[in-house]
């Protein structure tokens, strides 16, 4: 090309360029996909122009690709966080080119071979890249020697790391099948990992120190490197791989238990806790609608709770009470009714029990509220004895005592048929005093996964899993802090925009999960259930709920929370306050308890509140039908594969999130489940509980073990458990997808495809919780006069790529970076959880408040109404509003 034209063609750019930048007339789209594909494959311009000429744009090439280079710079500089995030998705999308000649590189090349055609086509096509990418003659010299230089390096480390040999694969192969010879029921095809004891997740575990010095020498003599005997000592090699402290802190449950012990037990687990809240709601349902009656008997007649409380075969012959001698006592009619009612059940449930308490003596079973104190009796002789007594008082309902024993042996026995375990074989130990027949399945699951050819610290893995998903995350906290928690979410969320941002979780996940196709399927399906959904969330709601009647109703063809077990929680909560979650609503007995102290009903009345905010803004529906439309979308997807029956189907729902770590047969069951669409087949719940825990932080396997076994330090992940699951999804969907093609090989039709499925993976992902995620809440904002944001500012490159990378920076660290709090008056980094900074800011303004009060200061109130109307649960609601309708604040007079 001649030296003038190139000149030419020079001045020509800069004029065009410096028209484009005072018109600034040029189309953000289409400058964006230019830059995308300039960025990826390096012709975005010579293939915008092309299109500017066939258009009748430009006169001829120069001009064109003036022009296109031109309206790419004014992209540049007016949407520059924009271009940035367009170059490096068309750097990273440039991959899949080398990438696609990785894979055919033959298995059977040394290391060598593989490193040196892999550099030839990385030198190839950067060659290629710089020279598009280059302007001018030179310029495309230049940039397609370096291209040559840089992709020839790149490349050689590509093929040499990211291949395998033929040796390597086979050496894989029969390691795969050595395994699967081997299948056992926990540990699956895939066998059992090989790692070592993972911490427990204590505060006080977490900081122990251990001093060197005080800790007894148990080696003989120590061998210098000069002594024969020095090399044959053998050295046993603990296993690693385990989670640590971090693992305890931020993987879920499941992901701590596919990491700790193996995918199939993580299953196992799961389904098990899915199986236990199906039928623990089965039995609050039994004893909420037919022992309420019995449960008030019981507070108002001391005397017939005595009865009941002293069914014990220690009290002796003549003392203990039989049921003969409650039906000859002093009774109503109806008080003899419900004495006949609660025997049968107490027969009922020791016929399920694999541990006979009570032997053949009769029994009911007591929960004491403290321990029992002691009677001093002075005989005729003036002799003092002491005597162990016991006071009505001092025991719990006779209800709520029947209620956990029901619990325990449901959950019991729902754990071991998970696990298969023959609860007739089970050895009892010979003391049971503060042992749940749940440990005693978990013990005897820890044994069954060592005969199975699971390593000592990994069953102990195992059992530590099942102690905190089952047991610990049950567990109620202390209740100042189960309250507060409670208590500030409420104040920070239940406001009617919240409601609209939780829609969008009702979009994303089931279509991500599922597909579109399945989605609008389920659309249909929505209608009636959203509007009972409404219903029984306001006849529930405290005050509201003596205005609506009670409603509770099932739709046909519609799996609802209810039916999961997951409708009593409260919002992000698995356990109430001070009690178990499976004893969640079991509220009937707070009504009758002993105590009546200001304290308990004050704290009742403000969690009452809670429950009222959430449910009025509609914020515990939208978030309940979000769940629900999950798990029913994947019935659908389920139905519409199984029901096809072709094999390329049954293979897509082999991969559903629902089918993770079921056998063939286990998968074959839950197919002619979804095939009959029983929602009622145990298999079907299973395959909806599996789906849902993948996206939604509604059960123990989808929050980390620290939150289970630290409930009052629950408070770290107040309002952060969404963000959590998010930060797990994508270690598992896209950074363990391509450790797998790294392991596998990209040249293997198992590394080809999980680094496939990473980046799809990876596409969906921004897609659907990035971008569409990032401007639906940049949308509803645009609602709130008190923010400064406006749809057309959203509606542009800009503004999209700010929405997408704020919403995926606070999902990539589990809600802890926030890209625009500054924006808000917030920290891009909060350690601090919100309860704990509330605590603060109230504390300080009514410390504030007693100091002005004191010196006799103007507008005393003044720093207490400031921390309460962001912080106090109401106050805080209103304010909200008042904030989102005139960008004023309450007390604002007041305080001005």
């Amino acid at each position: 090309m001649s030296n003038w034209l190139l000149e030419d063609q020079k001045e020509s750019t800069n004029w065009l360029l410096d028209t484009a930048k005072e018109d600034e007339e040029y189309s953000s789209l289409r400058s964006a996909g230019v830059e995308f594909v300039e960025s990826a494959i390096g012709v975005g311009d010579e293939l915008d122009a092309v299109v500017r000429i066939l258009s009748g744009e430009a006169a001829n090439y120069t001009e064109a690709i003036g022009q296109a280079r031109a309206d790419v710079e004014a992209f540049k500089e007016d949407n520059p966080n924009a271009a940035k995030a367009l170059a490096v998705s068309g750097f990273v999308t440039g991959f899949f080119i080398p990438g696609m000649g990785l894979a055919k590189i033959s298995q059977a090349a040394t290391r060598g071979q593989r490193a040196a055609r892999a550099a030839g086509f990385g030198a190839a096509e950067g060659s290629v890249y710089g020279f598009l990418q280059g302007e001018g003659e030179e310029g495309r010299l230049a940039g397609a020697t370096l291209g040559a230089v840089g992709g020839g390096v790149i490349g050689g480390a590509a093929g040499r790391y990211l291949t395998k040999g033929a040796d390597e694969i086979e050496a894989a192969r029969r390691e795969r099948q050595r395994i699967e010879g081997q299948a056992t029921h926990i540990g699956g095809n895939d066998g059992f990992v090989d790692v070592g004891e993972a911490p427990d997740t204590s505060v006080s575990g977490v900081m122990k120190n251990i001093d060197t010095s005080l800790q007894k020498r148990k080696t003989g003599e120590v061998l210098s490197k000069d002594d024969p005997d020095y090399g044959k000592i053998e050295i046993e090699v603990e296993a690693e791989g385990q989670s640590g402290h971090l693992g305890n802190l931020f993987l879920g449950t499941r992901n701590w238990f596919v990491k700790n012990v193996g995918e199939r037990a993580a299953r196992l687990a799961e389904d098990a806790e899915t199986m236990i809240r199906h039928e623990q709601r089965e039995i609050d349902r039994v004893f909420d609608d037919e022992f309420v009656d019995v449960a008030k008997m019981f507070e108002e007649n001391d005397g017939f709770k005595t009865l009941f409380t002293n069914i014990n075969k220690r009290l002796g012959k003549k003392k203990q009470v039989t049921w003969e001698k409650v039906q000859q006592a002093p009774l109503t009619e109806a008080e003899k009714q419900a004495a006949k009612a609660l025997e049968d059940q107490v027969k009922f449930l020791q016929e399920m029990d694999f541990v006979k308490v009570g032997g053949d003596a009769d029994y009911f079973p007591t929960i004491a509220l403290q321990k029992a104190g002691t009677l001093t009796k002075i005989s005729k002789s003036g002799k003092e004895t002491k005597v162990t007594k016991g006071r009505s008082e001092d025991y719990a309902n006779p209800v709520e005592a029947l209620k956990q024993m029901a619990q325990d042996i449901s959950a019991a026995r729902a754990l071991a048929a998970r696990f298969d375990i023959d609860l007739k074989t089970i050895k009892i130990p010979e003391k049971t005093e503060g042992v749940s027949r749940v440990d005693i399945v978990i013990d005897a699951i820890e044994q069954a996964a060592k005969s199975q050819g699971a390593s000592s610290a990994v069953a102990k893995n195992l059992a530590k899993g099942l102690r905190s998903q089952i047991i610990a995350s049950q567990k109620g906290g202390a209740t100042v802090g189960a309250l507060a928690r409670r208590s500030i979410s409420a104040a920070l969320l239940a406001n009617p925009l919240n409601a609209l941002l939780n829609i969008a979780e009702g979009i994303t996940a089931p279509i991500v999960q599922n597909g579109v196709m399945a989605y609008a399927r389920t659309i249909p399906s929505m209608v009636v259930p959203t509007v009972t959904t409404l219903l029984e969330e306001l006849s529930t709601a405290p005050l509201l709920g003596k205005l609506v009647p009670d409603f509770k109703k099932d739709v046909a063809g519609w799996l609802n929370n209810r039916q999961l077990g997951i409708d009593r929680e409260f919002m992000g909560e698995l356990a109430n306050i001070g009690k178990k979650a499976f004893n969640e609503h079991a509220d009937i007995f707070q009504l009758f308890k002993r105590s009546t102290q200001v304290s308990e009903r004050i704290a009742g009345q403000i969690d009452n509140l809670n429950k009222l905010l959430y449910k009025a803004t509609g914020v515990s529906t939208v978030n309940r039908m979000g769940q629900e439309i999950l798990a029913n979308t994947a019935i659908k997807r389920g139905m519409m594969l199984a029901k096809s029956g072709k094999e390329k189907d049954l293979d897509k729902l082999r991969k559903h999130d629902g089918m993770r770590g079921l056998t063939e047969s286990e998968f074959q069951s839950t197919v002619k489940a979804l095939q009959a669409g029983d929602l009622t087949n145990p298999w079907l719940i299973n395959f909806a509980g599996a789906s849902l825990n993948k996206w939604q932080p509604v059960s123990a396997s989808a929050l980390p073990r620290a939150f289970h076994d630290n409930p009052n330090g629950r408070v770290m992940y107040s309002m952060l458990s969404y963000m959590n699951r998010q930060f797990n999804n994508i270690r598992n969907d896209i950074v363990l997808k391509g450790v797998e093609a790294h392991k596998h090989g990209l040249n293997t039709k198992e590394g080809a495809q999980a680094a496939k499925d990473a980046m799809r993976n990876a596409a969906y992902y921004v897609g659907a919780f990035g971008v569409f995620a990032g401007m639906w809440d940049d949308g509803r904002q645009t609602l709130d006069l008190s923010k400064d944001k406006y749809m057309e500012d959203l509606l542009t490159p800009e503004g999209i790529t700010s929405a997408t990378m704020n919403q995926l920076a606070s999902n990539a660290t589990s809600g802890i970076y926030n890209m625009r709090a500054p924006q808000f008056g917030g920290k891009e980094v909060e350690l601090i959880p919100a309860p704990i900074a509330a605590g603060y800011e109230v504390s300080s303004g009514a410390a504030g408040t007693v100091g002005r009060l004191l010196t006799g200061e103007e507008q005393p109130m003044a720093p207490l109404l400031r921390a309460g109307r962001t912080y106090f649960p109401g106050v805080a609601n209103v304010d909200r509003i008042v904030r989102m309708r005139s960008g004023e604040r309450l007390f604002s007079d007041y305080l001005d």
